[in-house]
């Protein structure tokens, strides 16, 4: 650094000293700081040019780089190793179903998935933001059922309602709430055409992700069927399960138990609103039978089952195991140790090292117990 530029930065620093001691005003607080980060920038800049005169080379700029920069720079690469961890959506199967020869779903109970998983997710309700037709879920339940309360559709509020269309002159407040119905969550698997692994069915080497449907549980069971299933008030007019039905001085539809199964719900008021919920009765016992006999089907990538997975999967949505805990199927922990590994960028950390440490915890307990076995 030459000699002006050093006593015009010794100057400015001094400045900002003085400035600090008195009673600063904003503006005084701004010189003062320009002055401290101008100082810096000309040390810093002294420091590469002295350098750069005797080795010029890039690895001598690298080497005085800040520890913060080199840390960051360690991070963004972590989370772009860590993007490939990520189970896909149902948008990026879609996009990517010619690559598979074989795909299947999967329903089956979940109980404390990630207990022992080195992860904890938040146990919420996977209801309506009060009560609803499940009532809340707990740990405390063992879920036997794929059922979940959840969005009934995308964007799906009644803007036409008293002639509001969406700009807010004529009771927004009353009708913008998305509908909430009993949908499915189910797990998907499929096998590539270059998979060299041409054994199993539902594992770990072949699970995708793990989703929820929109617009009711019957999409599921019509993929998997290849049919319509029974709608229990289709003689009251009611076109699929999700409907809502005037019924019993009230108002009815499928609804969720606390343990996943299928029930019919009933509600008071004018709509099926979860914060409205009176009961529920397990008299459609064989809509549940349907599920239970779902287990691990097979569906090709041709013909009409290609149809029926492009259907369900436009259908469908991935669920998030931090908010639906157990009701989002999480059968080999991807879901978890993935989303795990974003709270731990969230707070600083490296999340592709957050990721492996919980599979190798994981092959290490199964090494463990092979050697005890």
């Amino acid at each position: 650094m030459t000699l002006p530029k050093l006593s015009a930065a010794l100057t400015l620093l001094l400045a900002a000293n003085a400035s600090s001691a008195a009673v600063e005003t904003n503006q005084d607080w701004y010189v003062a700081q320009q002055a401290r980060s101008f100082w810096h920038r000309m040390l810093s800049r002294e420091t590469i040019d002295a350098d750069t005169t005797t080795t010029p080379s890039s690895s001598s700029v690298e080497r005085h780089l800040s520890y913060s920069n080199l840390n960051s720079a360690r991070k963004s690469r972590s989370f772009s190793k860590l993007q490939n961890r990520q189970p896909p959506s149902p948008i990026d199967v879609l996009n990517s179903l010619n690559q598979y020869d074989k795909f299947w779903i999967e329903i089956k109970p979940e109980s404390s998935q990630s207990s022992s998983s080195g992860y904890s997710s938040s146990s919420s309700s996977y209801s309506s933001s009060s009560s609803s037709s499940s009532s809340s879920s707990s740990t405390t339940h063992r879920r036997t059922g794929p059922c979940v309360w959840s969005e009934c559709a995308l964007d799906n509020v009644d803007d036409e309602y008293t002639g509001d269309n969406r700009d807010g002159d004529s009771q927004w407040y009353q009708f913008r709430t998305q509908q909430f119905c009993a949908n499915a969550a189910y797990s998907l698997y499929g096998r590539k055409k270059s998979d060299p692994w041409r054994f199993g069915q539902c594992t770990g080497r072949h699970f995708i992700n793990s989703f929820f449907t929109y617009g009711g549980s019957d999409n599921l069971l019509k993929a998997v069927m290849g049919a319509n299933p029974q709608v229990y008030y289709g003689n009251d007019g009611a076109y699929s399960n999700a409907d809502c039905v005037a019924a019993n001085d009230g108002y009815s539809t499928l609804g969720c138990s606390a343990s996943g199964e299928f029930i019919i719900a009933s509600f008071g008021g004018n709509t099926c609103d979860g914060n409205y919920y009176q009961g529920g009765s397990a008299s459609f016992s064989g809509y549940n039978s349907n599920f239970r006999n779902v287990k691990c089907h097979g569906m090709d990538v041709s013909g009409t089952e290609r149809n029926a997975l492009y259907t369900l999967l436009q259908g469908s949505w991935a669920c998030d195991v931090r908010t639906f805990g157990d009701a989002c199927p999480d059968p080999y922990q991807r879901k978890g140790y993935y989303e795990y590994a974003l709270q731990t960028a969230q707070a600083g950390g490296n999340p592709i090292r957050a990721y492996n440490h919980l599979v190798w915890k994981d092959e290490l307990r199964l090494f463990s117990w092979i050697l005890l076995a």
